[in-house]
């Protein structure tokens, strides 16, 4: 069984993951491109808002789908190497950081 910290490093990368598959643009508007030719409808500022009946368009509009198969992944890259998901994990913690601090800044309010 891994262990604890194993598992939070596995569930960070995994919201990280998801959430840019899901919702960024990405460097040169890499995903929204990728989740355009997936079918993916965007809003002018490239939010999702639309996504075909297909296999991709419903993996991708369920965020507890998506983040099964992707936690499922980085389980098994986790058994070859770490380094990987803990990438994403630091990633996923500094943006967690970010939030927080961004919603005590702002007493609360939506940012």
């Amino acid at each position: 069984m891994p262990d604890f910290w194993l598992i939070i490093l596995i569930i960070l990368a995994t919201w990280r993951i998801v959430t840019f598959l899901q919702d960024e643009a990405g460097p040169w508007d890499f995903m929204r491109k990728l989740r355009e030719r997936l079918g993916v409808i965007h809003d002018g500022e490239g939010t999702p808002i639309g996504w075909p009946d297909t296999l991709a368009g419903n993996l991708f509009k369920c965020f507890w789908c998506l983040s099964f198969w992707v936690g499922i992944l980085m389980y098994l890259l986790s058994l070859a190497t770490f380094i990987i998901p803990l990438i994403f994990a630091i990633s996923a913690g500094a943006i967690l950081i970010e939030e927080i601090i961004q919603r005590l800044k702002n007493g609360n309010r939506n940012t």
